[in-house]
């Protein structure tokens, strides 16, 4: 791996003076009536934005804010022997989804544990560079994130992530790396082998679902997945055939790569065929789940054993972006998943969270 380098955001003059023209250049389309957000996005919500980003963003002030929030590479806690953590983010994220948790991740208490965070900006995200040929896929993903954490000397870690960096990267990790590197993982995103499309594999569970009534919670859950395999796929199924076609209404814009490079791992899990399920090889760690109600994938808790699973938590409000709708519920997971006196207390060694 090259050395490494600090970076520091610095979009240059000519690239903010190219985004308010191209803003003020911007014909929107009009908008059935009645439309609401069956189309999308309204046309008032765009059009708001669109006003604010040229007119009233301060991008400067932003910019600044970030490189003093999120120094490069390790946002490191006061306690020496704090638990070495990845944060691995999803789409359409960044490594500002750790924004919000990070400061409550590396506190010092006598009461909780403490941790050196992580935040990889992953390959065509963002700031990152971007491969530059084809068949970049999980297993490469992975494989750098790993390798981002040996070069930062954390020969041992946890990891952490939803999405993207949940249901491929992290837990593919998991199986590489553990438990010689990666020594346990948690995720706010757990993707089950279901018993309906595997019932000879998982028998039992297959038999327990269906002699048990379902909960409202349940049956909550399983509508809100019916439709959106139904009716919310469509950005998947764009990104995973046609990955350029989104380029320039991406939130990327002033991505290193060019704002449709991030796309692209998409298209490359949908060649490689890889299982959009909690299937796949086996993983001998500690293994965490928070369970929240609108995450894209709800389904019965009972279907997300898992045989290494030591930690569970459900939660009654937020979803998909945990990191960001609900910072404290996320940060009192891990702390509990790795505090004292549970399974995955200390398994980073010499390194328990806690000043020794």
């Amino acid at each position: 791996m090259p050395a490494k380098t600090p970076f520091k955001i610095a979009v240059l003059d000519e690239e903010l003076a190219l985004l308010k023209m191209k803003l003020d250049l911007t014909r929107l389309l009009n908008e059935i009536d009645g439309a609401g957000r069956d189309y999308g996005t309204s046309l008032k919500e765009i059009r708001r934005l669109a006003v604010y980003w040229k007119d009233g963003y301060d991008g400067r002030e932003h910019e600044a804010q970030l490189n003093i929030e999120l120094p490069q590479f390790t946002r490191k806690s006061l306690v020496p022997s704090a638990i070495p953590l990845l944060f691995i983010h999803g789409w359409p994220g960044s490594f500002l989804e750790v924004r919000r948790i990070l400061p409550m991740l590396v506190e010092e208490s006598a009461e909780h544990p403490s941790f050196h965070v992580v935040a990889i900006n992953l390959p065509a995200f963002g700031f990152s560079q971007a491969p530059s040929k084809k068949g970049f896929a999980i297993s490469q993903y992975v494989e750098t994130s790993h390798k981002l954490m040996l070069a930062l000397g954390y020969k041992e870690y946890v990891t952490q992530g939803g999405d993207w960096g949940t249901f491929q990267i992290a837990r593919f990790m998991a199986s590489a790396y553990g438990p010689k590197h990666n020594k346990a993982w948690h995720t706010n995103c757990p993707l089950p082998t279901t018993p309906l499309a595997h019932p000879f594999k998982r028998p039992l569970l297959f038999m327990q679902h269906m002699v048990t009534r379902l909960s409202p919670a349940e049956k909550t859950g399983l509508e809100m997945m019916q439709w959106l395999a139904k009716e919310g796929q469509g950005y998947f199924k764009v990104q995973a055939t046609q990955p350029q076609s989104l380029g320039y209404i991406s939130i990327y814009w002033f991505s290193r790569p060019g704002p449709a490079a991030s796309v692209r791992i998409y298209h490359e899990f949908a060649k490689a065929g890889t299982a959009m399920d909690g299937s796949g090889p086996p993983i001998k760690i500690p293994t965490g789940y928070s369970y929240f109600p609108k995450e894209l994938v709800c389904t019965l808790i009972s279907w997300f054993k898992a045989k290494h699973l030591v930690f569970e938590s459900e939660h009654e409000a937020d979803g998909h972006f945990a990191a960001y709708e609900c910072p404290e519920a996320l940060v009192g997971d891990l702390r509990s998943m790795f505090g004292k006196n549970e399974p995955a207390f200390s398994v980073v060694e010499a390194h328990s969270g806690f000043r020794e």
